[in-house]
């Protein structure tokens, strides 16, 4: 008797052992479940995000591209006037002086605050290893544009700079802009110099309009094929 009763007691204390360890085994499965809930939350929460930006920068970027182009259109027409076999030395200068504008189109820059924010709190490591792989290579791609967009636009500008000092252009800021000290300089200039500065003048900005034009189609892809993988969530 005192066996069966010792025996009964096993029993029983391995039951009793045997629920504890499965209600443990269940309450981590439910902690498990809970927190793939709040990751799943996070990483839903950082794509949207980071999709809102990329559709907004996907916008601006289209519209910036068609204005690059309009630009190019522009000055191409003047280029095609200033090497016409048959134009003359005054109408070249006429050109040059009245038909060129030295303004250009400035790019301000890509909207990539989420994504920052996600890399600097940790959570992009909510997202696939596919999908933090593809936001790595946009922002490598953003920022080689936006160094080669930098140096483009300095090589216009010193061109520009250069190109002011002996021959002023109506520039709103400029001191120079109109009037006899204006008028004076363009009194019988001196041809080769004029065209010769010039031409690093054109250059430079169609340089930098033709590298930004390249760059922003290709991160406009890369955006297009981002935005996708977010939003398959794979």
């Amino acid at each position: 008797m005192e066996q069966n009763k010792v025996r009964t007691y096993l029993l029983y204390a391995i039951g009793e052992i045997l629920l504890v360890v499965i209600g443990i085994l269940i309450a981590l499965q439910v902690n498990n479940w809970n927190e793939e809930r709040k990751e799943e939350a996070i990483a839903m929460e950082v794509r949207s995000s980071i999709v809102k930006d990329l559709h907004s920068d996907i916008a601006s970027i289209d519209t910036f591209i068609t204005r690059i182009k309009r630009e190019i259109e522009i000055y191409d027409s003047l280029q095609l006037q200033l090497i016409d076999p048959e134009v003359t030395e005054d109408e070249v200068i006429r050109l040059i002086k009245d038909e060129f504008s030295p303004f250009h189109l400035n790019f301000e820059g890509f909207n990539d605050n989420s994504y920052r924010t996600a890399l600097s709190s940790g959570n992009i490591n909510f997202l696939s290893e596919a999908q933090r792989t593809i936001l790595y290579q946009l922002a490598t791609k953003q920022s080689d544009i936006l160094r080669t967009n930098q140096n483009y636009e300095q090589l216009y500008l010193d061109a520009i700079s250069e190109f002011n000092k002996s021959y002023p252009l109506q520039i709103p800021f400029a001191t120079f802009k109109s009037g006899p000290v204006f008028d004076r300089k363009w009194i019988d200039p001196d041809f080769d110099d004029l065209t010769s500065k010039f031409n690093n003048v054109g250059t430079g900005k169609r340089n930098y309009y033709r590298i930004t034009l390249q760059d922003m189609n290709e991160v406009n892809e890369l955006n297009r094929q981002t935005v996708a993988m977010l939003e398959d969530k794979p």
